[in-house]
């Protein structure tokens, strides 16, 4: 028995220790700046990886980005109500594009992430507790902790191909395989159009102005993904909110994309200043 109790223990251990060095490794690379936000403004955008490509240039217009890699329609519904206990909000900007409702974005998220933005009554507090702190704290429920610190890769002085850069071939390549990643199928994720039509009420019922921003995409993807649509902007449209569509704002200016459906630095500028020195 004393033989059993001890290998036990020392199981125990191996564990904790595997979990403790999973956490404090995994930590900044998978939570990364996710956490990172401001209260000061009354104008937020909230987005995926589209809208984090702006940056901080629109805080000299009032308007913070509070955006990140991934976010779908959930993770943003949680941020909205998050704004909406903390700040004065008057306005939230919002991307509706095309691939917004899909299964893709529904199973690729940030709910492990968002779940810092909620309230135990938001969830009830028995999941709130275990998403909260369990698989927060112990990397061994939450596996992508394990793949993020498999692919990360040391900082390198190579730089970036450039898109305006690519051959035509190979730009048309990329864009054709980020299409069927974004849309792997017809479906349109009935959760997403739930959490959207939360955001909607929410901010009606707050007297919030919500517009949507459909991101600029380079000539490539937007042949590649011809026919491909989404709802997310008929239903704001529906519901009596603005969108701007961006889609082909840049259709023949390569120079403004890092890669197929994302913005460079220059691009990013350019839009934001399009946008919100208007706005």
């Amino acid at each position: 028995m004393n033989k059993f109790i001890r290998h036990t223990v020392y199981f125990l251990l191996i564990l904790l220790t595997l979990n403790f060095i999973l956490y404090f490794v995994g930590k900044d690379l998978y939570f990364g700046h996710y956490a990172d936000h401001s209260l000061e403004q009354k104008a937020y955008l909230l987005s995926d990886s589209h809208g984090q490509a702006l940056n901080d240039f629109a805080e000299k217009y009032g308007v913070h980005n509070f955006s990140y890699g991934s976010d779908s329609y959930e993770d943003m519904s949680r941020k909205t109500l998050f704004l909406i206990r903390n700040v004065e909000v008057n306005t939230i900007f919002i991307s509706v594009d095309e691939h917004s409702l899909t299964s893709y974005r529904e199973r690729k998220n940030n709910l492990d992430r968002s779940i810092i933005y909620c309230e135990p009554e938001d969830l009830g507090y028995y999941e709130y507790f275990k998403q909260r702190y369990v698989k927060h704290y112990i990397p061994f429920f939450r596996p992508e902790v394990a793949e993020v610190i498999k692919i990360y890769k040391l900082p390198s002085d190579k730089k970036p191909v450039l898109w305006v850069s690519r051959s035509a071939e190979d730009k048309m390549n990329r864009a054709v395989k980020r299409v069927k990643t974004n849309f792997p199928d017809e479906d349109q994720s009935d959760a997403l159009k739930l959490s959207l039509l939360n955001i909607i009420d929410l901010c009606k019922n707050n007297n919030i102005e919500l517009i949507g921003i459909k991101f600029p995409l380079s000539k490539e993807y937007l042949e590649a993904a011809e026919g491909k649509t989404g709802v997310a902007d008929e239903l704001l449209m529906m519901n009596g909110f603005k969108v701007l569509d961006c889609t082909d704002l840049y259709i023949d200016q390569p120079e403004f994309f890092a890669d197929q459906d994302h913005l460079n630095e220059e691009g990013a500028k350019d839009l934001v200043e399009k946008i919100f020195s208007s706005d």
